[in-house]
């Protein structure tokens, strides 16, 4: 689970969001079980930098959705040298 303080400047807002993601291949699961401290913070810097109102509609989820699966895409890509992952999905959200 991850809790962020979103960028909104005007008041203060949170969000909370559950990912996971897919992989076709076993041995993907064991790269981001290595490499899980780098995907956690890059992912929580995105969230981070989210205001409220750009990801409260589907289309803003999505656009975020997106941005979420190239930083675990990056990470994987610079310590193993290929991708692994097919998608992220969001398994919950909720912002505040």
């Amino acid at each position: 689970t991850f809790v962020v303080n979103t960028a909104d400047e005007d008041t203060q807002h949170y969000l909370q969001t559950d990912v996971q993601v897919m992989s076709h291949d076993p041995a993907v699961a064991d790269q981001i079980k290595t490499h899980m401290p780098r995907i956690r913070n890059n992912l929580i810097l995105l969230f981070s930098a989210q205001r409220c109102a750009d990801v409260r509609d589907r289309a803003g989820r999505e656009k975020l959705q997106a941005a979420a699966l190239k930083e675990v895409l990056d990470v994987l890509k610079a310590e193993t040298g290929k991708p692994g992952v097919e998608a992220l999905y969001f398994t919950s959200f909720v912002t505040q």
